[in-house]
Formats: structure tokens, sequence, C-alpha cells
């Protein structure tokens, strides 16, 4: 019984540290969100933003987040690593 369930525990921490790995930290992912916000509030004051969606990539441990104009001239990737934006990258479509 015991080692069923030390079994059981041990496959749901492995679980746990595939899914923070590959996904990212939910409250990081939520900061991120928010650096960004901002950060594009700040850098571009003429110019209105939506944040799209945020990705984790974990091979570099950053969470890349797509931004978009409400105007639709603007969009990019602004890159975001331990609460700091490294790459900003915008590009018209």
């Amino acid at each position: 019984m015991t080692k069923k369930f030390l079994y059981a525990a041990l496959f749901c921490l492995l679980g746990i540290n595939a899914f923070l790995f590959f996904y990212g930290n939910p409250v990081e992912r939520s900061e991120s969100h928010n650096i960004v916000q901002d950060y594009v509030k700040e850098k571009y004051p003429q110019e209105s933003f939506i944040v799209t969606e945020v990705n984790h990539y974990p091979g570099e441990g950053t969470f890349v987040v797509h931004v978009k104009s409400r105007s639709g001239k603007l969009s990019g990737n602004i890159d975001v690593k331990k609460g700091k934006v490294v790459k900003d990258e915008r590009s018209k479509p």
C-alpha cells in the first residue's frame, strides 16, 4: 500500500513539473501580461495595444507576449524573462 502511494505521489510530482516546464508558471504568465501592458503604455503612448496571447518558450525560460494595436496598424511580440522585457519586435501587417 505504501509503495503504491509513493509511486502515485511521484507520478503526480513529475506531471506537475512537466506541465510547468512546457507551459510556464501561471503566476509568471500573469505577471508577464501585466509587465507588457505597462511597457507598451510607457513606450508607445500614442498607440493603444491589446495583448492577444502569452506563450512560454521553455528553451530560454521566456514568455512571448503577442500584442496588437487596436487600429490594426502594428503588431508584434515582446519577450519577458525574469520580470523584465528583453526583446521588442514590431511589424506592420
